[in-house]
């Protein structure tokens, strides 16, 4: 490790108190299964084609931006088929002291169209070779994590567009990765952690507007001269259709579309049906979608009846607020959409998320 902080800068003196970013560029050159020994969770490292090259692409352009603004870097990884696992990839930020750390990871989507963001929670877990749940317990590092998400959210949408988020994801039935909803370094480390997925950056011009995202964001979060930061602007996690804490009654089933959060949203015809989110928080607006196949959606607010909504239209609309709750008080609230008696035979009331300005409640 001596080499590398020679190489950025951590021997001049100057340097010494700027803020240290560690900066990890997704999935390894070949395949790698570990069994970490501080959880017993089983860590699996693969390659995963051109997404090794142009996120190594996106995470060299933001290692400029930040080293030419006054920022130390660290890279997890020396080239893009570098194999590397989580746990050594947590440790190179742990173990420098650094202030924040971001992965970059990219899917098959349209640059623009869609991104994701997860932070630390301590709601998140993954589950080790004896079926044990490991939670991530450093409430004040979820603190910080959550805080630098919400400054790369609101400077990643100002480029990208407003169909990036902050949600929750799942790993569960993925084969050999481990199944719980925090991705790895972000459980295992100590550091306050950001991951970042964007849309396919296969252009140079979409690899500098992914890195200018992050940059902006960290810039916002951990100013270089040490100043304090201003508060984030506050914006809502999103919460899939598809997680637990949702309580759903009647039969619904999933329906594959690009255009939805997530890739797809849930909808049943059964008379009656509903869906149930509890959370703590201010705010919870309902994401579905509108079309020749919906019917009349009933909304709750804490069990008294808020509005009835019909969501037919002739042409289909995606990721659509249905309705909102605007501004309530912090606190514990229930919001649940049935599918109206009005609603003709046949027609679907639909969930594709809910964004939530709070957490989720089991």
């Amino acid at each position: 490790m001596l080499t590398a902080l020679a190489i950025f800068g951590i021997g001049a003196g100057s340097a010494l108190a700027a803020p240290l970013i560690v900066i990890d560029p997704g999935h390894s050159g070949s395949s790698l299964t570990t069994i970490d020994p501080l959880t017993r969770i089983q860590d699996y490292e693969y390659n995963n084609g051109t997404e090794n090259t142009q996120v190594w692409n996106v995470a060299i352009a933001l290692k400029a931006k930040l080293e030419a603004a006054g920022y130390r870097v660290l890279l997890t990884k020396t080239g893009p088929q570098d194999t590397v696992s989580k746990r050594a990839r947590t440790n190179i930020a742990d173990n420098n002291g650094a202030a924040m750390a971001v992965s970059i990871h990219r899917d098959g989507h349209t640059f623009g169209t869609w991104g994701q963001i997860f932070v630390q929670r301590t709601d998140g877990y993954r589950v080790n070779v004896e079926g044990k749940k490991v939670y991530f317990n450093l409430p004040d590092i979820a603190a910080l994590s959550q805080r630098y998400g919400q400054n790369i959210l609101a400077a990643r949408r100002a480029i990208e567009g407003s169909s990036v988020v902050i949600k929750v994801t799942t790993f569960d039935g993925r084969g050999y990765i481990a199944a719980g909803n925090l991705p790895l370094v972000q459980l295992f480390s100590k550091t306050p952690w950001v991951y970042c997925e964007a849309g396919y950056p296969g252009t140079p011009a979409r690899v500098d507007a992914y890195a200018q995202g992050i940059f902006n964001g960290i810039v916002a979060s951990i100013p270089v001269d040490g100043s304090p930061p201003p508060p984030p602007v506050p914006t809502p996690t999103r919460y899939e259709s598809t997680v637990a804490q949702i309580h759903k009654t009647g039969a619904w089933s999933a329906l594959t579309k690009p255009d939805a959060s997530g890739g797809s949203y849930q909808r049943s015809a059964t008379s009656g049906a509903s869906a149930t989110i509890h959370f703590n928080g201010t705010r919870l607006d309902v994401i579905a979608m509108k079309g020749t196949t919906t019917g009349v959606m009933d909304v709750y607010l804490d069990g008294a009846k808020m509005a009835t909504i019909n969501t037919a239209a002739s042409v289909a609309g995606y990721q659509l607020t249905m309705w909102t709750t605007g501004g309530i008080s912090d606190g514990y609230h229930t919001v649940k959409i049935v599918r109206s008696p009005l609603s003709a035979s046949g027609k679907y009331l639909t969930l594709d998320a809910v964004d939530i300005m709070g957490t989720i409640a089991p």
